[in-house]
């Protein structure tokens, strides 16, 4: 395995310099850090809730009591939409 490193070093060296260059625009631009953030977790609630009703009505199928992770599907979801919005970009501004 070193030796795939030692013949492929430039590929470390380049992920070394761009987090180098990740790190200095979060430092020196934490506004756009903290939105690209924010975008972020309202992606991931949003995806992560439409996995949770997913399985939610795969369990509701089965078994019948589901009710707990379909509330969280659907709130997962409207937190996603919420913080993805416009509402949670000014949310974002009085944060910074």
């Amino acid at each position: 395995m070193a030796a795939i490193m030692v013949g492929n070093w430039w590929a470390l060296a380049l992920r070394g310099v761009v987090a180098i260059l990740f790190a200095l625009i979060a430092f020196f631009m934490p506004g756009v850090t903290a939105a690209a953030l924010i975008l972020l977790f309202g992606a991931y609630a949003f995806v992560d809730g439409v996995f949770a009703l997913i399985a939610g009505l795969r369990l509701a199928r089965r078994h019948g009591r589901s009710a707990p992770l379909l509330l969280e599907g659907v709130l997962n979801i409207l937190i996603g939409l919420i913080v993805s919005s416009g509402r949670g970009r000014r949310w974002s501004r009085s944060f910074i």
